[in-house]
């Protein structure tokens, strides 16, 4: 299918024993639209080199700054600059399009440099696989390994690995506990490619045994996190999925905590550049979102879990494709997609700490049988009697004029006004989530799904809320206000998310993408001390809950119709709402009542 985002192509290139890769070389793979472009004549400094049906060549390379022409056929496709240090190594990736300049990325290194230097550049992946020379059979628990390093993976039933590293040169050490060990040398990870490399142990072999055969086989990679930040029109930090997990951010607002120039307000409220929620916008797959707090427009990013998400990316600069209202900047979400290899994945959680876990913590005595679950089962509601007098709260029941009536609905709801203990469980997560790709023909139909749950405690011991005046000409400060308070919170989230998709042939595609988020807290504050100048001793005790919770659903289609002039048509329809649920606020306060022996009532 034709996409604004090009897909991957892959190449098959043999190489000869043991190839070694040369201190100072430029490597250049050329790509077309439709997979490795081959005839590409590639010029550099009175030397050229021509692609083989892979889309590689190779040229020595010397220091200095060079033009490198690429031709085909008497026609220049492009041309680029090439600055190169003593002894550095070039790897250059191009895309050719139908239309407009090529896409060109280099990477220049120097191949002996350290570990520890490579950290940061852009990434390249290295698969493969080992087999017995004698057999010809897959080795699984075969090790391979950068030594020196945490880079390092181990073969699974198939004989099959998987390394993703910083591009360079690199020297593997291969063991097996039943076959000899071998080292390969000179190894080139290249940025944005995926190189597949075969090997094989023998049992007879030692250390430092030589490779039998090299399968290359690579992918180029356009669409990798630090591509799409290099060649942007705009400034912008993308957090991509794989970030994502190995932080082990749990939602979106502690993924954008990680952009440059970005706060987080309230564990869930993004400002960008320091500028206040009204100038930021927030996006789910393009379309814009509505918020769950009424009291602003910008929307609460703790609603979104870190499971459902593909990426984040966030732009610090207005470009004509964002809201007009993104003098900010802008917050794009995209969610996760049909899988290209089928899986299942499950994972459950257990955490606490030894400050409440297990132990007693205040909370609301009006809980539900289903708070566990995130939703109120109406014990929270306002009793039938008040909603009846009062149109269901569109009438202040300070206008009746009968106090015995008032006293009723006074009376109707629960008597529920001081905290009571409860347990703090150990916090709780789980998590599954699986797709699937089925290929029908020249059709292709995929899924993904996944549903996560947390519930969790947390509490706030001991605070202290002062305030000091000025007493006197003098200018000292004087208490006038001394709290201590003690906070307890109870949070459940629930997610949930659903992507189907489906092309037909290569010139039809359609999403459905269905996303479900909620959160629930259940907040019990208690707050004692002196209030004012006469000292008075009060005590107030807070219960709060609310529930927000996000639906989407969207459906999106992309149509591309050679026979109509190259006709394309790419569309989209969402349906969002967001919900906040706060029912039976209250706020008890106890005064110091000087004619009552003292007691706070």
């Amino acid at each position: 299918m034709r996409r604004k985002t090009t897909a991957m192509w892959g190449f098959l290139a043999m190489t000869a024993l043991s190839p070694g890769v040369q201190a100072s070389e430029l490597l250049v793979y050329v790509f077309g639209e439709n997979g490795p472009a081959q005839g590409v004549t590639v010029q550099l400094n009175g030397s050229e080199a021509t692609t083989d049906a892979s889309g590689r060549a190779e040229l020595d390379l010397s220091q200095g700054s060079y033009r490198v022409f690429l031709r085909r056929e008497g026609d220049e496709l492009g041309v680029f600059r090439l600055d190169s240090g003593q002894g550095q190594n070039a790897d250059v990736a191009v895309r050719l399009r139908e239309e407009g300049e090529p896409e060109i990325n280099v990477e220049t290194y120097d191949p002996r440099e350290s570990l520890s230097e490579r950290e940061g550049e852009p990434q390249g992946v290295l698969v493969g696989q080992i087999q017995s020379r004698e057999t010809g059979a897959a080795l699984s628990g075969a090790r391979i390994s950068v030594p020196g390093s945490d880079y390092s993976a181990t073969t699974d039933a198939n004989g099959n690995f998987e390394l993703e590293m910083p591009r360079g040169v690199y020297e593997f050490a291969i063991t097996h506990p039943e076959y000899g060990n071998i080292t390969a040398e000179d190894v080139r990870v290249v940025a944005n490619v995926t190189t597949t490399v075969g090997y094989e142990l023998s049992v007879a072999g030692s250390g430092g045994g030589q490779l039998e055969e090299v399968t290359a086989v690579a992918s180029y990679q356009p669409d990798t996190v630090s591509e799409q930040e290099r060649t942007s029109e705009s400034v912008l930090d993308v957090i991509g999925s794989e970030q994502l997990a190995r932080f082990g951010d749990s939602n979106a607002a502690e993924a954008t905590r990680r952009s440059v120039g970005v706060n987080v307000a309230e564990g869930k409220f993004v400002f960008v550049r320091g500028l206040g929620g009204r100038y930021t916008t927030t996006t789910l797959n393009g379309s814009s979102l509505p918020s769950t707090d009424p009291s602003r427009r910008t929307t609460p990013l703790d609603l979104f879990p870190a499971g459902v998400l593909d990426q984040v990316e966030v732009r610090k600069s207005f470009t004509p494709d964002m809201p007009g209202d993104s003098s900010a900047g802008n917050v794009q979400l995209q969610t996760r997609s049909s899988p290209e290899e089928d899986f299942l994945e499950l994972s459950l959680g257990l955490g606490g700490n030894t400050r409440i876990t297990g132990d007693s913590v205040m909370s609301d005595p009006s809980n539900s049988d289903t708070d566990v679950f995130g939703y109120d089962d109406g014990t929270r509601k306002l009793p039938g009697l008040v909603n009846g007098l009062t149109a269901f709260g569109r009438v202040d029941p300070q206008e009746y004029e009968n106090a015995q009536l008032t006293e009723l609905m006074g009376q109707s709801f629960e008597k529920n006004l001081e905290s009571e203990k409860a347990t703090a469980n150990p916090d709780v997560s789980i998590g599954i989530s699986g797709g699937q790709e089925i290929s029908r023909g020249n059709n292709l139909y995929g899924f993904y799904g996944a549903l996560s749950y947390d519930n969790s405690w947390s509490v706030k011991d001991e605070g202290e809320e002062n305030t000091f005046a000025s007493a006197g000409s003098g200018g000292e400060l004087s208490p006038r206000n001394q709290f201590e308070f003690f906070e307890s919170e109870h949070n459940v989230d629930l997610g949930g998310m659903l992507a189907l998709g489906a092309e037909f042939g290569l010139d039809h595609k359609l999403d459905a993408t269905t996303l479900v988020s909620r959160k629930t807290q259940t907040q019990t504050r208690q707050t004692s001390g002196i209030s004012g100048e006469n000292g008075e001793q009060l005590r107030d005790i807070e219960f709060k809950y609310e529930e927000r919770q996000f639906v989407s659903q969207q459906v999106a289609g992309e149509h591309f119709f050679k026979d109509y002039n190259e006709l394309e048509v790419d569309w989209q329809y969402t349906y969002s709402l967001a919900e906040r649920y706060a029912p039976d606020r209250r706020t008890i306060r106890y005064d110091d009542l000087k004619s009552n022996d003292g007691r706070l009532v």
